[in-house]
């Protein structure tokens, strides 16, 4: 299992985004252009990076069959 690297994958959506408006909204003014990405660009301006959250690891609980056979908790017509 591959895992995500959550600062490569922000950076990379960034990057993305920033080449999508820079080529969809192209301005005849090349200044235009430039002042538009120097914005986008500047540091924390646009985006912040990422918003990482440590959870603990998932505690697996019991399949719906065993809540079932448990009862109380799911009908057997689930």
């Amino acid at each position: 299992m591959m895992s995500l690297n959550p600062v490569t994958a922000s950076s990379a959506i960034f990057e993305r985004y920033c080449s999508y408006i820079t080529t969809t909204f192209r301005l005849k003014r090349a200044d235009l252009n430039r002042q538009i990405e120097n914005i986008l660009r500047e540091p924390g301006k646009f985006a912040k990076g990422p918003i990482v959250e440590i959870l603990p690891p998932f505690v697996p609980g019991q399949s719906p069959e065993q809540l079932i056979q448990r009862g109380g908790l799911l009908q057997p017509e689930f």
